[in-house]
């Protein structure tokens, strides 16, 4: 949901971020993309994330292994994705 709160992990790096916008939702059945307020668990979506802070990340193109993350919230992992 926009404006939740998370912990964006890689690898033992941690940096708190806030959802700023779901950009669109893959639908998996069809491959269709559309808008939407959340993202449901088992979704596939491209999402825009606020870094507090300054954090160095790199496109999962250029390096599979720190181009991934997770997302955590109250030490649950909740998401997780490539950049």
């Amino acid at each position: 949901t926009v404006g939740s709160r998370y912990t964006l992990k890689i690898n033992t790096a941690e940096w708190q971020v806030e959802v700023k916008d779901i950009e669109q939702v893959v639908d998996t059945d069809n491959l269709s993309r559309g808008k939407a307020d959340r993202v449901e668990r088992s979704s596939v979506a491209e999402v825009l994330l606020r870094v507090k802070g300054l954090a160095a990340l790199d496109s999962y193109a250029m390096n599979n292994v720190t181009g991934r993350f997770v997302l955590i919230k109250d030490y649950h992992i909740v998401a997780g994705g490539i950049m």
